[in-house]
């Protein structure tokens, strides 16, 4: 992501405020973690928690020194990997937890 191009003025934005959110389907907007890799004006978020069964949207936050934020909602909706896809490439979904197990009757 290049987040200086949706900006009028480079030198108004704090280089130590720049967060990428990620979203599901039905879920809330999560902030990425850790810091960006940079290499010639862009930078790269690496994401190792995602759920590719699942459509995700992506936005990126800039901030000024003034605290004002900037919000670039990318247009497109990152489709969910296909089935094809999820069992070439080894992915085990996580655990389920807190899990019960009982005997039910209709009576």
């Amino acid at each position: 992501a290049s987040p200086f191009l949706m900006v009028q003025e480079e030198s108004f934005i704090d280089k130590n405020h720049l967060k990428v959110e990620i979203k599901t389907e039905d879920g809330h907007w999560d902030v990425i973690t850790g810091t960006p890799s940079m290499r010639g004006g862009v930078y790269k978020w690496t994401v190792t928690n995602v759920e590719p069964c699942v459509n995700h949207d992506v936005r990126i936050l800039v901030q000024g020194f003034d605290e004002n934020q900037s919000i670039f909602n990318y247009p497109y909706t990152i489709a969910a990997a296909s089935l094809d896809d999820l069992a070439s490439s080894g992915y085990r979904p996580h655990v389920p937890e807190d899990v019960h197990v009982g005997e039910y009757s209709d009576g």
